[in-house]
Order: structure tokens, then sequence, then C-alpha cells
């Protein structure tokens, strides 16, 4: 993702969130790539899913507000 591939980046974070669907930091990247892309459906959807695993987490919510 610093490299600025998110589509290749999301492939991946699919199948890491698919695989390791607790794992709240996949959906997080997951959410963020998506804001990047100016995807916002899809990254509400994968932030909701991180905030519900870590409910506390700030950059989750702020990432959240920042969807586009």
């Amino acid at each position: 993702m610093d490299q600025g591939r998110l589509a290749d980046a999301l492939q991946v974070l699919t199948v890491l969130t698919r695989n390791y669907a607790e794992d709240d930091e996949g959906w997080y990247l997951m959410g963020w790539a998506y804001n990047q892309q100016q995807q916002p459906i899809q990254a509400e959807r994968a932030l909701r899913e991180h905030l519900r695993r870590s409910p506390r987490s700030p950059k989750g919510h702020s990432q959240l507000r920042s969807r586009c």
C-alpha cells in the first residue's frame, strides 16, 4: 500500500480477512485502502467490522469519519 498498489493490497487483504477474520488489523487496512480508492461503501463495511472487533480503536474511528 505504501507503494500505491492499492488494488494488489486489497486482493491480499480480502484473502487475509477471509482466512483470519478475527484479526481486526486486516479489516482496518482494508477500510483504509478502500478509502484511498474512494470506495466509501466498501470502506465503511470494512471499518465497521474493524470497530466491531476493536471498539476503542482511535484509528478506526478516525478512518470511518474520513471515509469519502
